[in-house]
């Protein structure tokens, strides 16, 4: 199974974002997965899942279905009556400035739920979950972070687009973390507060979900409010921490094929690793069923995800049971994705899946445009695994709308043959065959990797 980690940080100043126009275009809020480092990673064995098995005392699994929070209906909530519980909660919180803020995340909400055909019930829920780790009278991150974290979880939900990465290797959960904001504000901010207040997440499956605490120590990024453009705020840390061990979590088999035990299986942000020195982000997926836990991955590996695993992760995380929104090339693909062959086949994915957008698409950073994003220069074999979101389509110009998480200059539309071409990693002999520059009888023909992209 090719996998698709990958973590990064661009220097580039930021540029604008680029908007889309007229009938054919088809747009939606998101958020695309950026990345610092890669890895492909052999994982024959680690697709097991906790659910698979009877569990065992002990190993963090809920009783019963019913004790799953998403088993559970939301009682009706009235969208007026919470967002005033809301912002009578954050008057007495927060500065006359914050507050006003605030208040504009959340009209920028509500019009961008109005628009995109999500419910008024999603709305309210969302208040309502903002609202009680405001309101929490004991939890497990001090008040003066709940605060912050309240404050970026409307902020993600009124403009997802606004969600970055930082100097994580997490490309894979922030597009998993982008679309649930987009589709499923309510499901997002339950989890953040959920962590927040009691440290524990349950699935959809009823497992409960536990990030180590040091796991949640805003980081340099972290402690920005609001993050900067290309950071990455408290709220985002928690989700995708909580993410990416909804899927670790709920398994029995490291990332480097050993046998655990059901909830040792951890991925953690280690405060005391992270150096922007050594460009280690902290980043590491630990064996806790041996003492002392052991390291089974490198900070490059990230979470250590393929693309196959991100829509289980979505699922379980807002209780659906959503398809067809990941794609990859055919000749790298996994599981659970839509594989394409051809810049046709990629259209055809893309116009067949639009009411499902955000979509998610693996590429190689060393291709163009992601290669000069990423602040490389021309070199065959730099780059690593990526995975970006797309965000809409314009059959007319045949240009693809991508949201990147490298900050706003990364934002971009693209050409849907050259974003096809970027779904290969440099150097194959396919990409070669793509790539091909001109080839005349008798003449050795001239590939790409020896000039300049001609794209």
């Amino acid at each position: 199974m090719a996998d698709s980690t990958a973590s990064g940080q661009s220097s580039l100043a930021p540029a604008s974002r680029i908007a889309g126009s007229g009938a054919s275009l088809t747009t939606f809020h998101s958020i695309a997965a950026h990345s610092y480092r890669s890895f492909l990673q052999d994982r024959k064995h680690d697709h097991i899942l906790l659910a698979q098995a009877a569990p065992k005392p002990g190993d963090g699994r809920t009783n019963t279905a019913s004790d799953s929070a998403h088993a559970q209906a939301q009682p009706d909530l009235n969208r007026a009556q919470e967002r005033l519980k809301l912002e009578s909660l954050a008057s007495g919180l927060l500065k006359k400035r914050d507050l006003s803020r605030l208040v504009d995340e959340m009209n920028t909400f509500e019009t961008r739920c109005q628009s995109s055909g999500l419910s008024d019930r999603q709305i309210a829920e969302t208040y309502s979950h903002v609202a009680r780790l405001l309101s929490a009278p004991s939890a497990v991150l001090p008040a003066d972070q709940r605060i912050k974290v309240a404050q970026q979880i409307v902020r993600n939900a009124a403009r997802p687009t606004s969600i970055d990465q930082g100097h994580h290797g997490t490309c894979n959960v922030t597009v998993v973390e982008t679309r649930t904001y987009t589709r499923s504000p309510e499901s997002a901010a339950k989890l953040v507060a959920d962590i927040a207040t009691t440290g524990s997440f349950t699935t959809k499956d009823g497992f409960a979900i536990t990030p180590t605490k040091r796991s949640l120590t805003p980081d340099e990024e972290s402690s920005n409010n609001p993050p900067g453009d290309g950071e990455r705020g408290l709220a985002s840390q928690i989700f995708q921490i909580t993410a990416a061990n909804v899927f670790w979590q709920r398994r029995i088999v490291t990332p480097d094929s050993k046998l655990s035990s059901w909830g040792s299986i951890v991925y953690e942000q280690i405060p005391n690793k992270r150096s922007r020195f050594t460009g280690d982000s902290g980043e590491r997926v630990m064996d806790y069923s041996v003492n002392p836990p052991r390291e089974t991955t490198k900070y490059e590996q990230g979470p250590a995800l393929s693309v196959s695993d991100l829509p289980e992760i979505y699922n379980q995380i807002t209780g659906a049971n959503d398809t067809n929104f990941v794609i990859e090339n055919k000749v790298h693909g996994g599981a659970n994705t839509i594989q394409v062959s051809s810049p046709r086949e990629l259209e055809t994915a893309i116009t067949t899946s639009s009411p499902n957008f955000p979509l998610f698409i693996r590429v190689h950073t060393g291709n163009e445009p992601f290669l000069s994003d990423q602040g490389g220069s021309f070199a065959r074999q730099r780059g690593v695994w990526h995975v970006v979101s797309i965000i809409g389509y314009d059959r007319n110009t045949k240009k693809v709308i991508i949201d990147n998480q490298w900050g706003k200059h990364a934002d971009r539309s693209i050409d849907l043959d050259k974003l096809y071409k970027a779904t290969m990693e440099p150097g194959t002999p396919e990409w070669k065959k793509k790539h091909e520059y001109f080839s005349l009888p008798g003449i050795k023909s001239k590939r790409a990797e020896m000039l300049p992209y001609q794209f």
